[in-house]
């Protein structure tokens, strides 16, 4: 870069620069409590209220509505003390086959990908496995063995950060569950 054009991009950068702090210390400065949801200041510290998480036996309590289309049903019990690790997980003691009162899994969660290793002169883009679609599986899906990485438990008491109206709509077009192509494995 020459001389001259290194002052050149000086001087237009201490411009922009003027104009930024100028801008800034107008009468329509924004205040910390402008630029955050929460209506204290950015260095306040402060203790947000509880969360209140259900408390119900499984089977006691009322479900909520999902919030959301293709949302994953909320838990309407409590989870605290349920175990989900490597060989055991409670979640699947009941909901695994379900019964009258118990959802059981939807065929989704029993899905495994199928994948075919090719040789390395076949291989396309430097891949040497090609998907070969879905299978029904007899156990749940490792992907979809941690029940509580979708799905949460009801909370009450959160507040609310900003006004919401919302209200979830579902397209005229869409499945009663977005895993419905998987629950039929066949279509793949």
């Amino acid at each position: 870069m020459t001389g001259s054009s290194a002052r050149f991009l000086l001087a237009v950068t201490g411009l922009a620069a003027s104009v930024v702090l100028a801008g800034a210390g107008s009468a329509g400065r924004l205040s910390d409590e402008d630029i955050s949801l929460r209506r204290e200041g950015l260095l306040e510290l402060t203790t947000p209220p509880p969360v209140v998480y259900e408390l119900e036996e499984p089977g006691q309590s009322k479900r909520l509505a999902r919030s959301y289309y293709g949302a994953p049903p909320l838990i309407p019990h409590a989870v605290a003390g349920l175990a989900i690790a490597l060989r055991s997980n409670e979640c699947l003691d009941c909901h695994e086959e379900g019964d009258a009162d118990t959802p059981g899994l939807p065929p989704s969660h029993r899905v495994k990908a199928l994948f075919r290793v090719v040789p390395r002169d076949e291989a396309q883009h430097g891949a040497t496995t090609v998907f070969d679609g879905f299978a029904q599986a007899e156990r749940v899906s490792g992907n979809r063995y941690d029940c509580l990485l979708c799905h949460v438990p009801q909370a009450t008491g959160a507040p609310e950060l900003v006004r919401n109206d919302f209200k979830p709509a579902q397209p005229k077009d869409a499945h009663t569950d977005n895993l419905e192509p998987l629950d039929s494995v066949g279509q793949y």
